[in-house]
């Protein structure tokens, strides 16, 4: 099963300061890039301007740094629409019921998504429609990474397929929901 929610995308809104020359120019869309090694953390260090890679493909390959503040994040499309969940036109299940009660009376599966928050108000999905064991081994990917030590991720989140939430983790209060 693909947990993926999607390549993060990002519109352009300068292009001077990027790290080669491209033909790129302002509000055009563009992909993160796969920063294995560590250059937009370089960047960074070295200009004390944030740093992010970005890449032209979807797959990350070849990448370029650019500063954070040159993109905006397209938050519209990291969480996809409720439409993937339907069945292709003409396939087997096309007409049965994907409604998560039916589903989870006849299977007694429920599914889960996990999501995390940052500072800057940006989200993103890490894990869709994924059993209880996967949504909590996100999660505890999420609260350990160095972005919940630091700050900059504010809140985990795991909703179960009715999208009501079961989980909540805040930077600075650990597990606020369910209340222990």
């Amino acid at each position: 099963m693909n947990t993926s929610c999607g390549p993060r995308r990002y519109r352009l809104k300068r292009t001077d300061r990027l790290s080669v020359s491209l033909p790129l120019s302002p509000g055009q869309t563009v992909y993160a890039g796969d920063d294995g090694y560590g250059c937009a953390n370089d960047d960074s260090r070295r200009t004390g301007i944030e740093h992010i890679a970005i890449s032209l493909e979807v797959s990350g390959q070849p990448f370029y740094t650019i500063p954070r503040e040159d993109v905006e994040i397209l938050t519209d499309e990291v969480l996809p629409s409720p439409d993937i969940l339907k069945p292709p036109a003409g396939s087997p299940g096309e007409s049965a019921s994907l409604d998560p009660e039916t589903k989870r009376a006849s299977t007694g599966r429920r599914d889960f998504s996990v999501f995390q928050f940052f500072l800057g108000g940006e989200y993103e999905c890490v894990a869709r429609l994924v059993d209880e064991d996967n949504a909590v081994r996100a999660v505890a990917s999420c609260i350990s990474s160095v972005g919940a030590k630091v700050g900059t991720t504010r809140r985990v989140i795991i909703t179960d397929d009715l999208d009501v939430e079961n989980f909540e983790w805040r930077y600075g209060e650990g597990i606020v929901f369910p209340p222990h």
